[in-house]
């Protein structure tokens, strides 16, 4: 049974990251969204760490 259950972990961790990575009704994907989140906050980051003492 131990096969079995890897078998149905791996199934539903595919869909679920199909779920996020896809996008829907013209919308970006949550995966996009996050990524331009986090380019956004470096990009904060790097500025702040470019400002003068």
């Amino acid at each position: 049974m131990k096969g079995q259950a890897m078998v149905e972990y791996l199934l539903l961790a595919s869909i679920a990251v199909a779920l996020l990575a896809l996008p829907f009704d013209d919308q970006p994907s949550v995966a996009a969204m996050f990524l331009d989140a986090l380019q956004a906050a470096y990009n904060k980051f790097l500025a702040a760490l470019s400002l003068p003492q």
